[in-house]
């Protein structure tokens, strides 16, 4: 099965003006977790779909799915809601977790995508899924249009080269079998005293790259950015006056 699952399980600190997360804060007239969850219900590569979210918030967005949803995204395919865990990574494993009793687990799929990135479309993860199935695992990004430097102390202290770089982002598809087995490998690594095992990771593409696997590029969109602080919903509400003007 391929399983789209929708991670929204922060808390926002870096959006102050809000007193949901900003997952429940509403861009467009809805919630902002709504809009990457419609579209993950209506890509029609994925089966079914799970959206984490805070312990707390549980019964919260149980109401927002039952008040946005329309009628053909409820019956189409399975939804579930489950609580996520301390951390990014903390949630992805308990969604796993949640489908890794199922007789398909070792061939299902996973199409993970940040909540707060309303602007993913199904293209995205059509051909995450592509990507995934050919080589084992896949992402949406961009190459680095800006100038790169490493720094500290206030100073500039490297440059780097940009035609090498890229601004990774959602949807990030894999096989979760897989992912289980390079986080254990690294666990043991870490057990075992390896420098290997003491990296940490921002996304799933981290344990790939370190386990020298190869991560399929999907090319993204300008408009697929992640909404992080307070002013990026004016930028977001901007964008999407202007694709509901064009369709």
């Amino acid at each position: 099965m391929v399983y789209g699952i929708i991670l929204a399980g922060g808390k926002g600190s870096r959006v102050t003006g809000a007193e949901l997360p900003k997952q429940f804060v509403k861009l467009g007239g809805k919630p902002l977790i709504m809009h990457s969850t419609l579209t993950m219900l209506r890509a029609k590569v994925v089966d079914a779909v799970i959206v984490v979210v805070p312990d707390e918030y549980m019964d919260h967005a149980k109401d927002i799915m039952d008040e946005y949803l329309d009628d053909v995204c409820k019956s189409n395919k399975k939804m579930e809601i489950i609580a996520g865990g301390y951390d990014r990574e903390t949630s992805l494993l308990r969604a796993i977790d949640h489908v890794s009793k199922g007789d398909s687990f070792k061939d299902d799929i996973f199409v993970t995508h940040d909540a707060c990135r309303p602007f993913m479309d199904e293209d995205m993860i059509t051909k995450t899924v592509e990507g995934a199935v050919a080589c084992g695992a896949a992402t949406v990004a961009l190459p680095c249009i800006d100038t790169m430097a490493t720094g500290g102390g206030g100073y500039l202290t490297g440059a780097m080269d940009r035609s090498a770089l890229y601004n990774v982002e959602t949807p990030q598809t894999f096989k979760p079998y897989e992912y289980l087995g390079l986080l254990k490998k690294d666990e043991n690594d870490r057990a075992c005293g390896s420098a290997g095992g003491n990296e940490t990771y921002t996304d799933v593409t981290g344990r790939y790259i370190k386990a020298g696997k190869k991560v399929a590029i999907v090319s993204g969109d300008r408009m697929n950015f992640k909404i992080t602080y307070d002013e990026d919903f004016a930028l977001a509400e901007a964008c999407l006056a202007m694709v509901e003007c064009n369709s």
